[in-house]
């Protein structure tokens, strides 16, 4: 329930669904961007992501990269992460009976898809693990996040932000900027073994510096990064890169 954009995204990051009310630890708030109801994450990226508003389909593979750095985002909160079935298989939820409800669908692409597939058939609800085969380059993404996120320690402790408009739980710092092409958003988390990770979002059209020392133990950014204490450029979009120092 924060003020604008940026600050309900540092207050999901930091596992608080609101300062002055319960609950705040984060143990007691579960992260999430898609789940049963509606559309996939991936059926929703591949609408919005489309260059022309939805007349013309996206590349599949940049739809994946963004589905990583979202439910990435997620997991790498300070709070219970829930990821919808499928969505690492980057699930589509395509409608095969012309006789579904036109509320319930919405035509994509020549397609009609399902956003409430509860009386649909095992075409439209079944998982397509050809999708993991075709995509698993960012399947294997997936599986490297959830690593991570066993690694990450839980803070409960939460303050309200400084002079800087940067929030913090314990030691760790949480702060989003939104730019006018687009939002990056930069957390330190504590891990188990001593180490702190420093995630770095870049939003879809921004070009970022980010500035964190130390080893990538994650990136969807499809290039060697090597960071230093001069920083690192990212000028592409979608991408979420993970230093551990």
């Amino acid at each position: 329930e924060g003020t604008d954009l940026s600050e309900r995204v540092q207050l999901m990051m930091m596992g608080a669904n609101k300062l002055d009310g319960c609950p705040r630890n984060p143990l007691q708030n579960v992260n999430y961007v898609s789940c049963h109801d509606n559309y996939t994450l991936f059926d929703q990226l591949n609408y919005i992501l489309s260059d022309d508003g939805g007349k013309t389909e996206p590349n599949i593979e940049t739809v994946a990269k963004a589905s990583a750095s979202v439910n990435g985002m997620v997991l790498m909160s300070n709070a219970i992460s829930f990821i919808n079935g499928g969505e690492e298989l980057f699930r589509t939820k395509i409608e095969d009976n012309p006789e579904a409800k036109d509320e319930y669908c919405a035509t994509m692409y020549g397609k009609r898809i399902s956003h409430n597939s509860y009386k649909s058939s095992d075409f439209t609800n079944a998982y397509d693990y050809s999708r993991k085969a075709d995509l698993l380059t960012y399947f294997n993404m997936y599986k490297d996040l959830v690593s991570l996120k066993k690694n990450l320690i839980y803070s409960s402790e939460i303050v309200v932000k400084d002079d800087n408009g940067i929030y913090h739980s314990g030691n760790e710092a949480y702060v989003v900027k939104n730019g006018t092409h687009g939002t990056q958003v930069a957390v330190t988390r504590s891990a188990k073994n001593g180490k702190k990770y420093h995630i770095c979002l870049n939003g879809r059209n921004s070009e970022s510096k980010f500035y964190a020392p130390g080893e990538v133990k994650f990136t969807n950014y499809g290039t060697a990064l090597k960071p230093s204490s001069s920083g690192f450029d990212v000028n592409s979009p979608y991408t979420l890169v993970i230093i551990e120092e």
